[in-house]
C-alpha cells in the first residue's frame, strides 16, 4: 500500500512540475510578445510624429506650387513666367481669341464654341479661376476687311496677356485674299496688340480644316511662312481627320465646326497651356 502511495505522490509531483514549467514558458512568451508589440507601436508612433512634423515644416502652398510647376514644366519660358506671376498674385490671365465666325456659335446650333471650352478646360486643369477668355469674332470678314475697318486697333485696347489669332484662312480663301497678303494682315494685327501691351504673348493658328481643293495648300503655305518668320504657331490640323477622310464630316458641317469640332479644337489649344 505504501509503495502505491509513493508512486502516486511521485506522479503528482512530476505532473505539477511539468504544468508549472509550461505555465512559466507561456508567461515568458506573452511578456516577450507584449514587449515587441510595445516597441513596434512606439517606433510607428515616433515615425508618424516625425513625418507629421516634417509635413508641418513644409512652406505653405508647397503642394500647390509643386502641381503648378508640373503643369508648366514644358512650356516656353515667357508662358511659364506669366502663369506663375498671375498665380502668385491671384490675378486673372486675360486671353483674347481673335478671328472669324469659327470662334462662335455662328449658325445658332447651340454649340459651345472652342474659346468658351478653352476657358473651362484651363480653369479645371489649374484648379481655380485663373484664365479669362474673351472672343473677338468678325463673321465673314476677311483679314483685309478687319484691317481696313481698324477692328484690330479697337480690340487691342483690351491689352490681353495672351492673344490667340485664328488667321482668317477660310474667309480669305472665299474673298480671294492671297495667303501672303493674309499673312501681312496677321502681322499688322499682332503689332497692334503689341503696341498696346508689349508683353502680350501672341499665338497664331490656322482656321479649321474644310474639304476643299485649294484651301489646304493655302493653309500649308501660310503656316510655312509663319514658321519661317519665327512666330509661335499651333498647327491643330494635325489632330483633325484628313481632308479626304469621311470622318472629318463629324467635325465640320456647312463649312463650320460641329460641337465635336469645337471640342477637338479646344483640346489642342488647351494642351499648349499645360505642357503636353
Amino acid at each position: 500500500m505504501s509503495k502505491w502511495l509513493v508512486m502516486i505522490v511521485v506522479i503528482i509531483s512530476i505532473v505539477a512540475i511539468i504544468s508549472g514549467r509550461t505555465y512559466y514558458q507561456n508567461k515568458l512568451s506573452n511578456i516577450s510578445t507584449d514587449a515587441q508589440a510595445s516597441i513596434s507601436n512606439d517606433t510607428n508612433t515616433k515615425q508618424g510624429l516625425e513625418e507629421s512634423e516634417a509635413f508641418d515644416d513644409l512652406p505653405e502652398g508647397t503642394e500647390e506650387d509643386s502641381e503648378l510647376s508640373f503643369l508648366t514644366k514644358n512650356l516656353p519660358e515667357e508662358m511659364t513666367s506669366l502663369i506663375n506671376q498671375k498665380y502668385e498674385a491671384n490675378e486673372l490671365i486675360k486671353v483674347a481669341t481673335f478671328g472669324s465666325r469659327a470662334l462662335v456659335d455662328s449658325q445658332d446650333e447651340e454649340v459651345t464654341p472652342w474659346p468658351e471650352l478653352l476657358e473651362e478646360n484651363l480653369n479645371e486643369v489649374y484648379g481655380q479661376k485663373l484664365f479669362q477668355v474673351e472672343t473677338f469674332s468678325y463673321g465673314y470678314n476677311s483679314s483685309t476687311d478687319v484691317i481696313l475697318n481698324n477692328e484690330h486697333v479697337e480690340a487691342a485696347t483690351n491689352q490681353p496677356d495672351i492673344l490667340i489669332i485664328e488667321s482668317f484662312n477660310w474667309n480669305d480663301n472665299n474673298s480671294q485674299v492671297h495667303f501672303s497678303t493674309g499673312f501681312d494682315n496677321i502681322l499688322m494685327i499682332k503689332e497692334a496688340f503689341k503696341s498696346e501691351n508689349p508683353d502680350t504673348i501672341v499665338i497664331i493658328q490656322p482656321s479649321h480644316p474644310i474639304p476643299s481643293n485649294y484651301y489646304p495648300g493655302q493653309v500649308d503655305d501660310f503656316l510655312q511662312l509663319a514658321i519661317e518668320r519665327g512666330l509661335t504657331v499651333i498647327d491643330h490640323w494635325e489632330k483633325w481627320p484628313g481632308i479626304d477622310d469621311e470622318e472629318l464630316l463629324t467635325y465640320v458641317s456647312d463649312w463650320m465646326p460641329t460641337q465635336a469640332g469645337h471640342e477637338l479644337w479646344s483640346d489642342v489649344v488647351a494642351s499648349q497651356f499645360y505642357g503636353e
